[in-house]
């Protein structure tokens, strides 16, 4: 392959990549012109229509066709639990082109292509990671501001408000993300749907075991009548006592999983370095029929150690 070839190759995806990133940070006024479109008869639509034939002949067209169609599925409602304005199509079209560019960039450096193979490994694992960390960080927060949104909506009702109206007051007086869960909430009661139907398709799409609770008590609370007020407050002295002592025990065990990660990535890494300062020397592990014993036994214990170390320091509380 010519360097010309790969030039181009590098110009054309990232061109795509920008085109990718403004059709990303515009999707909200797209949204909002689609749906004043279906609204206003009298706008001129061929604009409209021409972004929108963009839009799925880049993203809708090539999801549809290379990507199947439960893992769209599933990726759009990872996506939705980490809080990331992308479809499931928009995600796919971002890693294909993160792989691409990785592997042309590590093919242009090195000339090598199992370099360039393990820059495009490094591109198809390293979203799903961010994607994992988003994640869990979103819930995180969203559990830390629950306890909060408990005792607004507790004394919201003692003072005579209702469910809804003290759900409404969580959505307009605290922070995102709690403040976006619940808004969305609202709206889709407003819609039509049933207050159970809504509150568990909240859990559902948040996915945090403190607000499953919360859900759980409410249902419950529902069917059978109670002071919700009160359980409301018990619920959040719960949710509070349960991230002390979770801080607690993440400072007693945050050296076994320092060791835990160094143990697993260590020898990567120096594998890694072996390869690029003297590839002969590693490629006897991969060649020899016992060095592909020994890879797989080390690959092996790896595991098994890793494995061990992470169900000591997991405590669930």
């Amino acid at each position: 392959m010519s360097k010309l070839v790969v030039v181009a190759l590098v110009f054309c995806w990232t061109l795509c990549l920008i085109f990718l990133l403004q059709q990303y940070f515009s999707r909200e006024q797209r949204v909002v012109a689609e749906r004043l479109q279906n609204y206003l008869k009298n706008l001129d639509e061929r604009p409209q229509r021409k972004a929108v034939l963009s839009w799925k002949a880049v993203f809708g067209l090539f999801g549809h066709l290379f990507a199947p169609k439960t893992y769209l599925s599933r990726i759009s409602q990872e996506l939705l639990k980490a809080g990331v304005m992308m479809r499931g199509e928009e995600f796919f079209t971002a890693v294909v082109l993160v792989i691409s560019l990785l592997a042309i960039a590590g093919f242009i450096f090195t000339g090598d292509p199992v370099v360039s193979l393990l820059f495009a490994a490094v591109g198809l694992f390293w979203p799903k990671l961010m994607l994992g960390s988003l994640k869990a960080k979103r819930i995180k927060q969203l559990n830390y501001q629950l306890g909060d949104a408990l005792l607004i909506m507790a004394n919201s009702l003692r003072a005579g408000f209702g469910f809804l109206q003290a759900m409404d007051l969580v959505s307009k007086e605290m922070p995102a993300p709690i403040a976006a869960e619940f808004s969305r909430t609202l709206r889709e009661i407003q819609l039509g749907s049933a207050v159970d139907a809504a509150l568990l398709s909240m859990a559902e799409r948040v996915g945090s075991e403190d607000l499953d609770l919360v859900v759980t008590a409410v249902l419950i609370q529902r069917q059978v009548g109670g002071n919700l007020a009160e359980v409301l407050d018990n619920i959040s002295h719960t949710i509070r006592e349960r991230i002390r002592i979770k801080g607690e025990i993440k400072t007693l065990t945050a050296q076994g999983k320092i060791s835990g990660v160094v143990i697993g990535l260590l020898p990567v890494f120096l594998l890694f370095v072996l390869f690029l300062l003297n590839r002969d020397y590693v490629l006897v592990l991969f060649t020899n029929p016992l060095g592909l014993v020994l890879m797989g036994g080390g690959i092996l214990s790896q595991a098994i150690g890793f494995s061990l170390i992470r169900k000591i320091v997991n405590i669930e509380v």
